[in-house]
């Protein structure tokens, strides 16, 4: 989304001669296929209703994130100035860290009946530190 030829070692799938554009229309039938599988395999789970919301969560974390990079980067030349590391931070938290760490764990909560808000919270803190430093290493 912000222009990279390259994702994880790999072309970026939007930048493949054979998609363009037409990519978009591939990351919404993806998502589509998402909600599908989910109700699919765990519409009569207790936790249903909960594992929705952490992917709907996730998705506007990460469009957050996009968001808040593109604001910097708007240009050829990115004026610096307005970096900080409050907004790094942010950038890192919201387009990495819910994805990548606090989702995949907070949904094993979840699913093994883990449902004590403490211990979520606790875990989300802990794992959203583990992302921004996991991005920071990138």
């Amino acid at each position: 989304m912000e222009g990279s030829e390259m994702r994880r070692g790999a072309p970026c799938w939007h930048r493949r001669p054979d998609v363009g554009l037409s990519g978009i229309n591939d990351a919404v039938f993806v998502q589509s296929a998402m909600y599908s599988t989910l109700k699919r395999y765990f519409s009569v789970k207790s936790y249903y209703k909960n594992v929705l919301e952490m992917f709907n969560e996730m998705l506007l974390k990460c469009s957050i994130g996009h968001h808040l990079e593109k604001q910097l980067t708007k240009t050829d030349k990115p004026d610096l100035s307005l970096f900080t590391m409050e907004k790094y931070e942010a950038i890192t938290k919201y387009k990495t860290a819910y994805y990548t760490f606090q989702m995949p764990v907070g949904l094993a909560l979840l699913m093994t009946g883990i449902d004590d808000p403490e211990t979520h919270r606790q875990a989300k803190t802990i794992l959203l530190e583990m992302g921004e430093f996991f991005q920071i290493q990138v």
